[in-house]
């Protein structure tokens, strides 16, 4: 198998006539030209590491290579690559995690020696490394002459630098601890996300429009995050155009606090009282800010060790945590939390090889704490509500401390005028499971007509109204519990009681404005969600059950169900059952598989209930990162058809849907778009919809480069693309893809790292380098041979390109015109000059390069290189069929 690249004809320079090109010299060629620009560059840097040790006893046969590469030096690969002295930019992993990127120097400690990175103080205590006092000032240090057993080692082709630290000589911090001094404030930026909807019916001959626009815009500005919320809706049907104002607010990180201060309008936590809507004022801690092991419940396991000890801890049969410690007491409190528990297996394995094993009790409910860990909030504002003209201002504050590994004490107060609650509770991790106790007492004054439930007239609103006083109690239990024996996990079981008097603080606004009548109070509730494995499936239980004071009856849903799956397909079988107050009852059974079919699912459910029996089959497929559609064709109880279809398209500006559907007398259908923008220094940015906290990539010239973590988005052609959806105050790592990148433009860095406080627009700038591409056959003047490895630099010594076979080069990055030199063995060097023909807009993109044949005259004299062919497509260089 070849690819045919051409040359003149003998005699001729102006005809040309195909040459054949062996096909695995092309992909050496191509090989050598990726690592090329890093080889070289670095190349002489590295997989021998900067600081780590050569790889012995390789040798390279010349006999192997063809094409007049038997005088090839093969030496300088013997130990890998050799690093140059300079500065890079490598990927920082220590103890194979990675730390994110960072440009570093190269030098070598003594004259002759291989050169090794240079590590400054700073830097390795940013990384955590416990250096002495003295150590953390310098700027380079001999970390494995001042650490023994620590090792530093480069992989050149890769561009990564791994650390390896013993843990003793570690600081000891929570796992996923992020230095709060990376936290980025982000960039000065406006953005705005939009959510569009628009849909038509036809339903017996009569034509209805509807749409909605839901609108999210935001200014970052020093620190502070504005932020705005509102929805356009319309319709046909009388019904016009309504605008809603949703929220307005600011806010902005207390870092010393872990807490987040929000000005304007917000919504109450719902932990402990149930959530309201405000406008003021709101400081609360943000468990964001935590390390994950420090984030939701997990006990802290402490024990002794009689010496130098490995501690593995297991929870239902996993482990979960295994570390090293020193002889005497220990104390592990870092452990991830993993929902709602399963008691932990503790082994603690001395030098010696005995054992010690105990167990420490662990479920959880969500207002558990770590021993030690707080949570608080502090409200005022003005009441919100959508209903009635009462809003009074209310102040709120919460609070929960974990006092030890079983008990969790909260408490928290709501105070208005004319209504105040208090509530006292603990949460408590026992072997028989995890409770959490509470008991709340409400007190409201009301005006008697509400109490009385008679409407307000003019004369009554005028004159000053008689108050009386309702008070009442509510309580509430609440467990949870993973049985590890059986795999039964009870994960929510809640019961709450209310008193007669009882009055939540949106219950007694109400009551305010439209009397007791109008206020349905609830009475009690119940919630249970069991799971238990069996088979290959899982059964589950889930209910739920409520009733209210001034209301008979009682509303309740229960569903018992099991999904499994088999070699072939997933299924699930599940009944449910659910009764409302007044009696009425509906039963139903529905049956469903899942077959994979044809690169996407067949489902197929039917289901049977007190109106009879329905069915449905779908079949959904995705294509690429990109696209997907559906299609469906059901059967209601009555025996009417219906169908479905529907589409998805990711483009980089937007998210597009569609889908048209139809059934007895009625059509739809539907267009929807979800996308962003972002406006900044650079200009204005499209993309995909993208959350509140996003990432700016800045790439010059890099237009058409994919964003890897997000499907369909590419940097536009000023340079910028949006990288949605990034987990703030984590290290969130952006990876630029070269895939449908000009081949006249190189990226320098593949990722980047960024630490984004919640809300930030961070900027992550990525290295680029524009220029030409050519493939070229060197003659040597003299009639010497090239050797095989050989580094070809351009003027300003950048490393462009590497000898390969019959001496030929791919290079890249190079000018439109310049003079190359190719460094030989011994000092040796040619050179010759070049001059390309002129770019040609129509064919520009990445399968085009220039094809030259160039002397190269050992005694530098410029030599006028040979243009042969231009736009040659390199897929078909490399034997892809055009």
């Amino acid at each position: 198998m070849s690819a045919t690249m051409f040359r003149p004809a003998e005699g001729g320079r102006g005809r040309l006539r195909p040459r054949k090109l062996p096909m695995c010299l092309l992909c050496l060629l191509c090989a050598l030209a990726g690592a090329g620009p890093w080889a070289a560059q670095a190349a002489a840097t590295g997989g021998a590491p900067a600081g780590g040790a050569p790889v012995e006893g390789l040798e390279f046969d010349p006999i192997f290579l063809s094409g007049g590469a038997g005088s090839a030096d093969l030496e300088r690969f013997r130990s890998g690559p050799r690093v140059a002295p300079g500065t890079y930019r490598v990927d920082l992993y220590l103890n194979n995690e990675l730390h994110g990127s960072e440009t570093l120097r190269f030098e070598a400690p003594a004259p002759g020696a291989d050169v090794a990175a240079c590590l400054s103080g700073e830097l390795l205590t940013r990384l955590g490394v416990d250096l002495p006092q003295a150590a953390q000032s310098a700027a380079c240090i001999d970390l494995a002459g001042l650490i023994p057993a620590a090792a530093v080692r480069f992989d050149s082709g890769e561009q990564r630098l791994d650390i390896s630290v013993p843990q003793a000589s570690l600081r000891k911090q929570a796992r996923g601890y992020v230095d709060p001094k990376r936290w980025d404030d982000g960039i000065t930026a406006a953005t705005l996300s939009y959510n569009f909807n628009t849909s038509q019916r036809w339903s017996r001959g009569r034509r209805a429009r509807d749409g909605y626009v839901g609108l999210v815009g935001g200014l970052n500005l020093g620190g502070w995050q504005l932020r705005h919320q509102s929805s356009l809706q319309w319709s046909s049907d009388g019904r016009g155009i309504h605008w809603q104002n949703l929220r307005n607010y600011a806010q902005h990180d207390l870092s010393s606090l872990r807490s987040r201060m929000t000005v304007g309008d917000f919504v109450t936590g719902g932990d402990l009282f149930d959530s309201v809507a405000l406008r003021g004022v709101q400081v609360a801690s943000d468990d964001q800010m935590l390390p994950d092991s420090q984030r939701g419940y997990a006990p802290v396991v402490q024990g002794i060790a009689a010496s130098n000890a490995t501690v593995t801890i297991r929870q239902n049969g996993y482990v979960v945590y295994e570390t090293t410690v020193a002889a005497g007491p220990f104390r592990i409190d870092d452990l991830y939390p993993t929902g709602y528990g399963g008691d932990l297996e503790v082994t603690v394995r001395e030098a010696s090889g005995q054992e010690q094993r105990f167990s420490v009790p662990y479920a959880a409910v969500n207002r558990l704490l770590r021993p030690g860990n707080s949570r608080y909030s502090v409200s005022l504002g003005q009441y919100r509500s959508a209903e009635g003209d009462v809003h009074p201002m209310v102040w709120q504050g919460t609070l929960q401390r974990g006092l030890s590994n079983r008990v969790t004490a909260y408490g928290g107060a709501t105070l208005t005028k004319d209504y105040q609650a208090l509530q006292l509770g603990a949460a408590l991790n026992t072997r028989l499971g995890a409770f959490g106790l509470d008991a709340t007492h409400a007190r409201a004054r009301l005006p008697a007509v509400a109490l009385e439930a008679q409407p307000k007239t003019g004369d009554s609103a005028a004159k000053p109204q008689r108050r009386r006083t309702r008070q009442g109690n509510s309580f509430r239990v609440t467990y949870s519990k993973a049985i590890n024996a059986t795999g039964t996990n009870v994960s929510v079981a809640a019961y709450r009681y209310s008193t007669g008097g009882y009055l939540s603080l949106s219950d007694a606004v109400r009551a305010q404005g439209i009397g007791m009548t109008g206020v349905w109070r609830q009475r009690s509730s119940a919630q249970v969600t069991i799971s238990q494995p069996v088979g290959k499936g899982s059964l589950y239980l889930t209910g739920s059950a409520q009733n209210y004071w001034g209301r008979g009856g009682m509303d309740s849903q229960f569903q018992l169900g099991y999904s499994g799956s088999s070699r072939w397909f997933n299924y699930s079988v599940a009944a449910s059952r659910a009764r409302n107050g007044d009696g009425r009852m509906d039963n139903r059974v529905f049956v469903s598989l899942s077959i994979p079919f044809g690169g996407g699912s067949m489902d197929v459910g039917a289901g049977t209930g007190r109106d009879g029996t329905d069915g449905r089959i779908s079949f959904n497929r995705t294509v690429g990162d990109r696209a997907a559609y559906g299609a469906s064709l059901g059967r209601d109880a009555q025996g009417a058809v219906s169908w479905n279809a529907n589409g998805t398209y990711r483009s980089p500006l937007a998210v597009l849907t569609g889908s048209a559907a139809g059934g007895a007398g009625y059509r739809q259908a539907s267009f929807g778009a979800t996308g962003a923008a972002v406006i900044h220094a650079g200009g204005i940015t499209l993309g995909q919809s993208m959350g509140d906290t996003i990432g700016l990539i800045k790439a010059p010239d890099a237009a058409g480069a994919a964003v890897s973590m997000s499907p369909g988005s590419k940097v536009n052609r000023a340079g910028f693309a949006i990288v949605p959806y990034l987990t703030p105050y984590r290290r969130n790592s952006i990876e630029l893809s070269p895939q449908g990148l000009s081949s006249d433009v190189e990226l320098l860095d593949g990722s980047q790292e960024v630490v984004p406080r919640n809300g930030a627009v961070v900027m992550a700038s990525f290295a680029t380098r524009k220029g030409r591409v050519a493939v070229i056959d060197l003659k040597p003047v003299q009639g010497l041979t090239i050797p095989f490895g050989s580094d070809i630099v351009d003027s300003e010594g950048r490393v462009v390109g590497v000898v390969s076979q019959g001496a030929r080069a791919l290079v890249r990055g190079i000018a439109e015109e310049g003079r190359l030199t190719v460094r030989m063995d011994e000092g040796r060097s040619c050179s010759f000059h070049y001059r390309l023909p002129p770019s040609d807009p129509k064919h520009s993109g990445a399968r085009d390069y220039t094809y030259l044949e160039a002397g190269c005259d050992i005694t530098a004299k410029w030599v006028e290189a040979d243009v042969l062919k231009t736009r040659f497509p390199l897929v078909t260089a490399v034997g892809s069929k055009k």
